[in-house]
């Protein structure tokens, strides 16, 4: 009988010490997830800590200037820009299966720890996937003051003046309720990319950097690529073109509504390359010095077109001035506060799920649960 009772009481010792144990565990979890809501940025970037090439210059992230990312999303456009004020713009974002890279890269190498997540731009240059794709996932991570859109409109909308273009594709839709409700949540500024746009506005204080809009002119076109606005973005003396899928048509209008309108140090191809843009005219009349080609590797277009190689091999550019997302995978250029150009290139930065802070604690508390729940017999004193 004695020993019946001794037995029985180390039992009940045995079940309070796992009973301390689970409790220790679940203060410890409970603390844990607490205190991860409130350092939750700190934590992604340490899991993340490795994202991105060593190539990557590091120390950029402190000097003043103009930093232009061309981002490698595959087949598709998304540049973000870092202007001299510490603003930042969005232009396009890629194809809906590069979201993942494309806010990898904007977490990794754009809004750095502890920086506020809001674009002051966010422009989108016309329907295509290859453009808007992202655009959702962009809109859940972040927010943005102005947004342009283009004048072509989605078959979800109301009051849309009469001949107007209408696209009625699910990506599309999907852009327009979100800046919709970008605009009534917390109250970002909806524009019509069209010519006569600046950037800054007229209204704010003087800056050091200027965009303006070239195109488009007309309300409306046939093709969704000729909504996309040709812009020139000027920073200490230094030219970048961007011409998002407009096509020799958007060309023949910047060239006749411009006279004499000097030489461009970047131009960022239109349409990946294809040779419906980057005209002769054009390069003629702009003479750039660099080439960017946002393409995807092994595409099914022939992007860039052999053609269009050749019209910049004709103009003078050299093939170590030509810069290809395929190939080189991410570009920055950077002009610094002395008007100097640099170019790097590096290995995309997130060709994995980047781990954000909601998958940390679901693993957290499984983990948790395991240890919580388990049969005595599997906890060790």
């Amino acid at each position: 009988m004695a020993t019946t009772k001794a037995s029985s009481r180390k039992n009940l010792n045995r079940k309070f010490v796992f009973s301390g144990k689970r409790i220790a565990i679940f203060v410890i979890v409970a603390a844990m997830l607490l205190g991860s809501l409130y350092f939750s940025t700190q934590i992604e970037s340490v899991f993340n800590l490795n994202v991105g090439s060593t190539d990557y210059p590091s120390d950029i992230t402190t000097l003043g200037g103009l930093k232009v990312h061309y981002i490698d999303v595959g087949q598709g456009d998304a540049t973000v820009i870092e202007f001299s004020d510490g603003k930042e713009m969005l232009i396009d974002s890629g194809p809906a299966d590069s979201s993942d890279t494309l806010i990898s890269y904007i977490n990794t190498y754009v809004f750095t720890e502890g920086e506020d997540t809001n674009f002051e731009y966010i422009l989108l240059t016309h329907s295509d996937e290859d453009h808007v794709g992202g655009m959702s996932a962009i809109f859940e991570n972040y927010t943005a003051t102005n947004i342009y859109r283009p004048k072509i409109y989605s078959d979800i909308e109301t009051n849309i003046p009469e001949g107007l273009k209408i696209v009625t594709t699910i990506v599309y839709r999907n852009f327009i309720t979100a800046i919709k409700t970008a605009q009534s949540d917390y109250g970002a500024n909806i524009l019509f990319a069209t010519d006569d746009e600046r950037i800054p506005f007229t209204t704010e204080t003087y800056t050091d950097y200027e965009i303006i809009f070239y195109s488009p002119i007309e309300d409306y076109y046939t093709d969704v690529n000729n909504y996309s606005p040709i812009i020139v973005l000027t920073y200490q003396g230094k030219k970048f073109m961007f011409t998002g899928d407009g096509d020799d048509n958007t060309e023949e209008e910047f060239l006749t509504t411009t006279n004499n309108f000097g030489d461009v140090d970047v131009l960022k191809l239109g349409h990946h390359g294809s040779n419906t843009s980057t005209t002769q005219e054009l390069l003629d009349e702009i003479s750039p010095e660099y080439a960017i080609i946002s393409v995807g590797k092994d595409n099914s277009y022939g992007h860039p077109s052999d053609e269009v190689l050749e019209r910049l091999s004709g103009i003078g550019i050299v093939t170590a001035n030509i810069f290809r997302t395929d190939t080189q995978s991410n570009i920055l250029a950077f002009v610094n506060t002395s008007g100097i150009l640099t170019f790097y290139t590096y290995e995309n930065s997130a060709t994995y799920k980047y781990i954000a802070w909601w998958q940390i604690v679901v693993v957290l508390i499984g983990f948790s649960a395991v240890l919580i729940f388990s049969k005595n017999k599997s906890i060790k004193i």
